[in-house]
């Protein structure tokens, strides 16, 4: 378990944003930060194909999944995107994406979302709930993913408000294949405290450090981006700063430190967003 940079300097998270925005495939994306009062995580989605992109984040009682969508023609003859319930199941693509349950926010980009934040409710550290993980209709989600997704990474993010206070309070954590060995490397990055944060910076970590094939898999510590004191002004900033061409989605959740209320924000390319 390794610490955050606590202490990053204007030019570390200016190279920060240039990195996100000059990467034309970075995959799924998360951000880790603090804004005043506020902890933030974004997620982002994005695609190279268009069953990729065709995506959004649809809430539920206890966080957002993401789903399909497609077009519909109207009476008039137009267009629109609606959410798809043709489109078999894609475990890959189609997953509880964000969780949160009793003072406990967790984020992935997969199936493991569930388990991992049942597991640190029982105080499991964020690297032990990834161990954890079960094996589901064939998929190990305490490795990463399968060969025909070029063995992606899988990464996760928690801010924990509950009473524990045994263990950070905020981390990135990540499962990645040894190209060596070919077994999973589990690496986890975490804060002492929210308020440890600098304010207005956004920890990222990625599935990909851009396209090619095989897709190179993101295996660099957490970087730094700016982040806007305002959750809708730093929402539109970091859209801005996916790659236009195949940016899909993206969720922002800040959490009020003082009282637990979330504020979600959504942009995706789709209009399904409001």
């Amino acid at each position: 378990m390794a610490t955050l940079e606590l202490a990053p300097s204007l030019a570390d998270i200016k190279t920060g944003e240039s990195k996100l925005r000059q990467n034309e495939y970075p995959g799924r994306v998360l951000i880790l930060g603090r804004v005043a009062h506020y902890a933030v995580v974004a997620y982002a989605l994005t695609g190279r194909s268009e069953p990729s992109r065709n995506r959004v984040f649809a809430q539920e009682a206890d966080g957002y999944r993401t789903l399909p969508v497609t077009a519909q023609t109207e009476a008039d003859g137009s267009t629109r995107k609606v959410r798809d319930m043709t489109t078999p199941f894609d475990p890959i693509r189609h997953y509880k994406a964000t969780k949160h349950k009793k003072g406990l926010f967790v984020a992935t980009n997969g199936a493991q979302t569930d388990y991992i934040l049942e597991d640190m409710l029982k105080a499991a550290t964020l690297e032990d709930a990834m161990r954890a993980a079960p094996e589901v209709d064939g998929i190990k989600l305490s490795e990463f993913e399968p060969a025909e997704t070029d063995f992606t990474p899988r990464i996760a993010s928690y801010v924990d408000l509950t009473a524990y206070a045994h263990r950070p309070t905020t981390g990135l954590g990540r499962v990645r294949r040894d190209d060596d060995s070919g077994l999973p490397i589990y690496d986890t990055w975490t804060a002492p405290s929210i308020d440890a944060l600098p304010s207005e910076v956004g920890y990222v970590m990625q599935t990909y450090r851009g396209d090619g094939k095989p897709l190179p898999a993101f295996i660099e510590d957490p970087y730094m981006v700016p982040l806007h004191e305002d959750i809708e002004v730093a929402t539109a900033q970091i859209w801005d700063m996916l790659p236009e061409a195949n940016r899909a989605a993206l969720l922002v959740t800040a959490i009020d430190l003082g009282n637990l209320a979330m504020t979600e924000l959504r942009v995706d390319i789709h209009n399904m967003a409001a």
